[in-house]
């Protein structure tokens, strides 16, 4: 493994493992820890180090990469990048929040199949029908 990044995850926290290290990885970036350049570690070997899948780590760099903190060089790997955005918004850090102190509880999520009553058989069907595994064309 290369470069080690201290990333903590809470399971406590009402933060997705994939927010509490993007969040982790942008304020190392802002405050300073990260320079412009430097290569973070692959997605791979920080799953690793963490214990998490690589899916989740992906996640957090894809969502850094699509905010511009962070540049992907094929071939090459993840780095910080030039330019900061938030230095040119000056938008503040916000803390993430513990479970026990949400305000909202957080709903589990099952995908049971089926279409969502939203667009039920009492509804028309739309033009173009784009549920999963029911697409159809032309439109019945």
């Amino acid at each position: 493994m290369g470069l080690s990044i201290p990333i903590v995850l809470r399971r406590d926290l009402d933060a997705t493992l994939q927010e509490q290290i993007y969040r982790q990885v942008r304020h190392g970036i802002l405050v300073g820890s990260f320079r412009p350049g430097l290569k973070l570690p692959s997605t791979r070997d920080l799953a690793k180090e963490l214990g998490v899948s690589r899916n989740t780590v992906a996640l957090a760099f894809d969502w850094l990469t699509s905010e511009g903190y962070v540049e992907c060089k094929t071939g090459a790997g993840t780095f910080v990048a030039g330019y900061l955005p938030e230095r040119a918004l000056n938008v503040p850090l916000l803390p993430l929040r513990t479970v026990s102190g949400s305000t909202r509880p957080r709903a589990p999520v099952t995908f049971t199949g089926r279409m969502p009553a939203a667009v039920g058989q009492d509804r028309p069907r739309p033009a173009y029908d784009f549920w999963p595994a029911g697409i159809c064309w032309p439109p019945a």
